[in-house]
């Protein structure tokens, strides 16, 4: 049940990679345009666009390895960076923390050659909660802390909220409900107005689970509340609209179908055993999703 609840938190940590039926038409066209694109940004757009066509497979590895290199050769920072980072959630999504492990060492070079810090943080997320998902649970609560200690130090709020994140699903995974929840509620100060709704719907999404399995039901429907303004608050951003509209619905159907299942079990809700049964159909009800993306 632990390494469950685990799984099904980290399902909704924001940014992974989905997998995403690549248009042959579409992957000859920018392999086209990539072919006659100058060494510049454009050609490292080219290749992140079409690396992104094949997220699941060794074709995905094949082309950000070609973007690292191209990154690289430019001294190109901000795609050096995504392009490990992206590494790092592909061996995540395949449960590898040996690789993991490896590409976060290289992260942390860049990071600390470079002073540059902005996907530092949500890689370490990762690692530390492969950790947890190996039921390191000790260890990913010391090396959260750490990661905490460190984003403090660079006054990173984004990076403090990362590590509150990691020590509430390693809390409340081995019952430690009062340090989770507080956990919880310091990554909540650590939001701001300059947040971006996807931000915002992630953290809602682990609190819903959390605060679902816990029984608090006004604090739960207090998050599923918020979750919908967030995704209201989602349509204004400047996404593409086929983007926007395939998120939307995502996020939409998760919302509609957690809303369904707790209305559905919680009037069962008089004893521990009718929460364990709560938890048992939210569990039911995410695993019919997919990870937020």
């Amino acid at each position: 049940m632990m390494k469950r609840w685990i799984i099904l938190c980290l399902a909704f940590s924001s940014g992974l990679l989905s997998a995403n039926a690549g248009s042959t038409v579409v992957k000859d066209s920018l392999l086209r345009i990539y072919v006659s694109a100058p060494h510049d940004s454009t050609r490292l757009d080219v290749l992140h666009d079409i690396a992104r066509l094949d997220q699941q497979t060794p074709v995905f590895l094949y082309y950000e390895n070609k973007l690292l290199q191209e990154a690289t050769a430019q001294n190109n920072l901000r795609y050096q960076s995504l392009a490990t980072y992206e590494h790092i959630i592909y061996f995540f999504n395949k449960l590898d923390l040996v690789r993991v492990t490896q590409w976060m060492g290289k992260m942390e070079n860049l990071a600390e050659k470079h002073n540059y810090y902005n996907d530092y943080f949500k890689a370490k997320k990762l690692q530390i909660e492969m950790y947890t998902i190996n039921q390191q649970i000790e260890f990913a609560i010391y090396e959260a802390n750490i990661m905490y200690e460190k984003a403090k130090k660079l006054n990173d709020r984004n990076g403090m909220r990362e590590a509150c994140l990691c020590l509430m699903t390693s809390y409340i995974a081995t019952l430690r409900y009062e340090e989770g929840i507080q956990a919880l509620e310091e990554a909540f100060q650590l939001m701001s107005t300059q947040d971006s709704p996807m931000d915002k719907i992630s953290l809602l999404s682990k609190a819903i689970l959390v605060y679902s399995f816990l029984h608090e039901n006004d604090k739960m429907f207090s998050s599923l509340e918020q979750m919908q303004t967030a995704i209201a608050e989602n349509s204004r951003t400047a996404l593409d609209q086929n983007e926007y509209e395939r998120r939307y619905a995502d996020l939409a159907e998760r919302y509609n179908t957690i809303k369904s299942e707790y209305d559905k079990i919680s009037e069962q809700i008089e004893s521990k055993k009718a929460q364990r049964e709560l938890f048992k159909g939210f569990i039911r009800a995410l695993e019919k999703q997919g990870a937020l993306v």
